[in-house]
């Protein structure tokens, strides 16, 4: 079910220290009173941006497609013996993890192509 998004919510992003982060991951996205929130695990520049690209790719899709930030956080919670939820066939939002994969791989790709 596609849900027609008029604007954007205001968005901020952090780059915190990784046991700041409200489960072990590198990449969250969680709403609170009406602002969009992504926290990014420190690591560097490159990987950072890699990650919040994720972030906020996966999120923008799963919005877009129903697919509520609180079954998200369940399916992480719920499986903390998988290395990535996401791409687990049975995740509910295992396509548009996927998709930021791609675009994480890519953007990864670009980087190391501006190091050669």
């Amino acid at each position: 079910m596609k849900v027609k998004t008029e604007n954007l919510p205001l968005i901020i992003a952090n780059v915190i220290p990784h046991r700041m982060q409200r489960y072990d991951t590198l990449g969250d996205w969680y709403m609170i009173s009406g602002v969009q929130h992504f926290a990014v695990s420190r690591s560097t520049a490159d990987e950072e941006f890699q990650i919040l690209i994720h972030e906020m790719v996966e999120w923008y899709f799963c919005q877009r497609d129903g697919i509520s930030q609180e079954e998200v956080d369940k399916w992480d919670m719920d499986h903390p013996d998988l290395d990535d939820p996401g791409s687990h066939p049975d995740c509910p939002y295992y396509k548009q993890h996927l998709f930021a994969m791609e675009i994480e791989r890519r953007i990864r790709e670009e980087d190391k192509c501006q190091q050669a």
